[in-house]
């Protein structure tokens, strides 16, 4: 799992994150500068919807919400990705208060551009 916004300014290190344990997501749940929610996207490797995604997401929230990635390549991630009932690469989850909000998972039924909205609308 990567943090790609702000890792050091909530405490998590890159061994913890590396870990892909719910306790991580709970830790960046619970700081105030991200109570607003944050992004979890699942992926794995070779996947060019994911690669999409990544760029996607980057693009769209910026420095606005962290992102969370979780590759299904590591175990520990294909735990977590049961956890929430993941059945395709890559789904985005937005996360509030511990809770799943939205989910997205560009599965043939959105577009890419209703996919961009959607994330945009929840990072602003």
């Amino acid at each position: 799992m990567r943090i790609l916004v702000r890792a050091q300014q909530i405490g998590v290190s890159e061994e913890t994150v590396g870990s892909c344990q719910i306790e991580t997501l709970k830790k960046i749940g619970e700081d105030k500068e991200y109570a607003n929610g944050f992004f979890l996207l699942f992926s794995q490797p070779k996947c060019s919807y994911c690669d999409t995604m990544r760029e996607l997401l980057d693009q769209t929230v910026k420095n606005l919400r962290p992102i969370v990635e979780a590759s299904l390549e590591d175990r520990s991630c294909g735990n977590l990705a049961d956890s929430f009932k993941i059945e395709i690469t890559p789904t985005v989850l937005y996360l509030k208060n511990g809770e799943e909000k939205k989910r997205i998972a560009p599965d043939g039924k959105i577009t890419w551009q209703e996919v961009e909205s959607q994330i945009s609308n929840l990072a602003s």
